[in-house]
């Protein structure tokens, strides 16, 4: 250090300082991640309970003998179903979850999908859904990773994880979980490419669903890993 002119004293300074820097400030950014995450699942979980408490009030009317049980369930349902938050007008489904109910839509936003038995939809080639093409594959790990993959687990019964929300990076998510099926809208967020860049995503089926444009195709993949895919 004493042989080192001024000027790079200065410059490793400078740098040193910036190294600080740049790490404190990573550290601020992951912390500020964890926190929104963690009041995002919070305010779904309180809707969630919220939800529940709504089900279970009708419920108790209904034993009670004060109104019939259908009517009592169909109060909930719309009830629960006016439930609106943030900028996308963002809501809570309820879907069957029974041997004999299972992916029968009971709450959504579009009234067509009410009382509709979605695991007998067929994508736009006539393919069959989601369950089926998963279940004729018993070579693909059976687990989902997707948008929405709380919902589809409860509509198909098949496992699944989300690709969002979470502290975990989702590289280092479909590292751990390795599912074997992707499902997402539209078309791939750059960011999604990226994390999955060491799968082949081979799209198996095209589901025509909501009316939004940027979510009125739901897409399903088969994620192939490039060392199998090069075998």
């Amino acid at each position: 250090m004493r042989h080192l002119t001024v000027y790079n004293r200065f410059a490793m300074i400078i740098a040193v300082l910036t190294v600080v820097f740049v790490a404190a400030l990573t550290e601020q950014v992951m912390v500020l991640r964890s926190t929104v995450i963690e009041e995002r699942k919070t305010k779904i979980f309180d809707l969630v309970q919220a939800a529940k408490k709504i089900l279970a009030s009708y419920d108790a009317k209904a034993k009670a003998g004060k109104m019939p049980a259908p009517q009592a369930r169909q109060l909930a349902f719309d009830a629960i179903g006016a439930m609106r938050w943030g900028t996308s007008d963002d809501y809570l489904g309820i879907y069957g979850a029974g041997a004999a109910d299972a992916g029968v839509t009971y709450v959504h936003p579009n009234p067509k999908y009410i009382n509709v038995k979605r695991l007998d939809s067929k994508d736009s080639h006539g393919f069959a859904n989601i369950q089926a093409i998963v279940d004729a594959n018993p070579a693909a790990h059976r687990l989902l990773l997707g948008s929405s993959g709380d919902q589809l687990a409860l509509m198909t019964g098949i496992p699944a994880i989300n690709d969002g929300y979470s502290s975990q990076d989702l590289d280092k998510k479909v590292l751990v979980y390795r599912p074997g099926w992707y499902v997402g809208w539209n078309d791939f967020d750059q960011d999604i490419l990226n994390s999955l860049s060491a799968y082949r995503l081979d799209e198996v089926a095209n589901f025509p669903v909501f009316d939004r444009e940027d979510r009125d195709r739901l897409k399903l993949y088969r994620m192939v890993p490039l060392k199998e895919a090069q075998q």
